[in-house]
């Protein structure tokens, strides 16, 4: 086999909005064909969250009349080729579970038919020939049609008998076209064969079918003659198709619910066509079920799509493809119609004309475009010890936006509603003076979360006296084997904030000390073979190694003592030296 596809892709997904966000990339590309056949179609797609798994379609054009149409798979891989058993008859694959695993659709003569997902196929039993059209979520049923008579047929996937679905009243034949995730809620169309007796209706009706009730007619739209329903939601709600005028050739692509049919808008003028082929779930896309098929003039139908359908608007997807995703279609794509869409919205298939005129099918990944909150730069912020702080995050913000933080310092937090972060900086132990790096994140629900960093600056404070005057205190000094001096004073800080210096005891008798969380308050030497014990120590290095303070000297020759400016080295034992030395 030749694989002759037409391959784009999209590399990144840069929007035009640069506010908004996906959590997946959008992405464009033809199944191609396999030699002889120079058509393909696509039917059904599988894929969850962007992820690609599979499309079920058929190739037809051969060379030759006698090349039937035959069922094809285009695999998570991108590469095309024939389902087992399409030698001989035409055969068709309609339809995939949302898994990628088991697939449906028919085998010419032999009948409706199920691949597992090792592709080995099955024909389904009692069906007397017909077409599978589609499958569970679940996988517990495939529904379609048997032949002689048709009549709409609901088969259990394990191989057990079917049930035959029955017919509107007034006709004679059925066709059983989707069905829900559960297996349990069925839509289709009913006709008359022409084995119908003379005054029946020739028209088309939709119909919903619980697996346990009568058919429902969803009759028409105002004005028109008959219905078609294509496909239904995985929980049974909405169903799509198309609504027919005969008399004038128009059509409209319709959506039902709770027993209301409305039309779905379109484009193409007083002569426009349109019809709905698939339907995502009721609740995995961003905004409910989203519908898919065509619209346009006769013979100039467009693929689209249909959002919100409780206020629907038509997208056309060669447009969607140009914006927002910047997906330019390859010179020389149109794409006619959307035929397949995953269950969670985010995946569709369809069948245009390539660059080369001929029918191929495609694959478009349109990931939901989340629009979340937008911070602003935050500048360097200063939190002064001892002064109340307040920073209001500035952005583009909504109601029911949620804040959130991380690496704030100890004694600042911000609330969750508003984003507004406070605190007071009273403790100069926890934290420790120095820059924080701050991480705020606003959460928009079903939107997602922005982050935005900044830096919290923690500077020591500019004098002792704002140490003291903190919660923290200090014990007093205390010399071995002597009661607590009744005063200190704080006179240095190191950078780091660990370590402090100062003197206890009166102005006349002081004593140097260094305190450090983990050692406490140590009175620091005085110089060797000094008469009296008088030191200060006045500042520390930033780590709090070494202390510069002053202390008294020995008596000189003439029995005189001075202050002298000495220097502590507590690396090691500690020990008072003069500067002069």
């Amino acid at each position: 086999m030749l694989f002759a596809g037409l391959t784009s892709t999209a590399s990144g997904h840069t929007y035009a909005d640069r506010t908004t966000v996906s959590p997946f990339p959008p992405a464009f590309y033809g199944i191609g064909h396999i030699e002889p056949y120079k058509n393909s179609e696509a039917n059904g797609v599988a894929a969850v969250g962007g992820v690609f798994l599979g499309v079920v379609g058929f190739v037809a054009s051969g060379p030759t009349i006698g090349h039937f149409p035959k069922a094809a798979f285009f695999s998570a891989n991108r590469s095309l080729f024939y389902l087992p058993g399409t030698d001989g008859d035409a055969s068709v694959a309609w339809a995939i579970m949302p898994d990628g695993t088991r697939k449906v659709g028919s085998l010419g003569g032999q009948g409706p038919a199920m691949w597992a997902a090792n592709l080995n196929f099955t024909i389904l039993t009692g069906a007397n020939g017909g077409v599978a059209y589609a499958i569970s979520a679940t996988g517990a049923a495939i529904v379609g049609v048997s032949s002689v008579p048709a009549q709409a047929t609901r088969w259990p996937s394990d191989g057990a008998a079917p049930s035959f679905l029955g017919h509107l009243p007034g006709y004679d034949s059925s066709v059983a076209r989707s069905v829900s995730a559960d297996g349990q809620v069925i839509c289709g169309f009913a006709y008359n064969s022409m084995a119908a007796p003379d005054g029946a209706s020739d028209a088309q009706r939709a119909f919903r079918k619980a697996f346990t009730s009568p058919m429902e007619d969803l009759g028409t739209l105002p004005g028109h003659t008959d219905a078609n329903a294509y496909a239904i939601s995985s929980e049974g709600t909405f169903i799509v198709g198309a609504s027919v005028d005969r008399d004038n050739g128009r059509s409209s692509a319709f959506v039902w619910r709770n027993g209301h049919m409305v039309a779905l808008p379109g484009f193409g003028g007083s002569d426009s066509v349109g019809a709905a082929y698939g339907i995502s779930s009721d609740e995995k896309s961003e905004d409910g079920s989203i519908a898919v098929g065509s619209s346009g003039s006769f013979g100039e139908e467009e693929a689209c799509r249909w959002r919100n359908l409780g206020a629907p608007n038509c997208e056309r997807i060669s447009a969607l493809l140009t914006l927002p995703y910047q997906i330019p279609l390859p010179n020389g794509w149109r794409l006619s119609r959307t035929t397949g869409i995953s269950e969670d919205g985010y995946t569709i298939c369809g069948v245009g004309l390539d660059p080369n005129g001929k029918v191929q099918g495609w694959v478009a990944v349109l990931p939901p475009i989340l629009h979340p909150p937008k911070i602003d730069a935050i500048p360097l912020q200063r939190a002064e010890f001892g002064k109340p702080f307040s920073l209001e995050i500035k952005g583009n913000f909504l109601s029911g936006d949620t804040f959130s933080s991380e690496h704030l310092p100890d004694g600042f937090q911000i609330d969750s509603a508003t984003g507004r972060i406070t605190g007071t900086w009273g403790d100069i132990l926890k934290p420790i003076p120095g820059s924080y790096s701050v991480t705020v994140s606003v959460t928009r629900p079903g939107q997602g979360t922005s982050y935005r960093s900044f830096a919290l600056k923690l500077p020591p404070p500019t004098s002792i006296k704002q140490l003291i005057e903190g919660h923290t205190y200090l014990p007093y000094a205390k010399p071995p084997g002597e009661p607590y001096f009744p005063t200190s004073f704080g006179l240095g800080l190191s950078g780091n904030g660990q370590v402090a210096v100062g003197y206890s005891g009166p102005n006349n008798d002081p004593r140097a000390y260094r305190w450090s969380p983990s050692e406490g308050m140590i009175e620091l030497p005085s110089l060797e073979g000094a008469l009296y014990p008088v030191t200060r120590a006045e500042d520390s290095s930033a780590d709090g190694q070494v202390i510069v303070g002053q202390a008294v000297t020995a008596p000189d020759e003439n029995g005189i003592a001075h202050n002298v400016a000495v220097k502590w080295n507590v690396a090691g034992a500690a020990s008072a030296r003069m500067l002069a030395e």
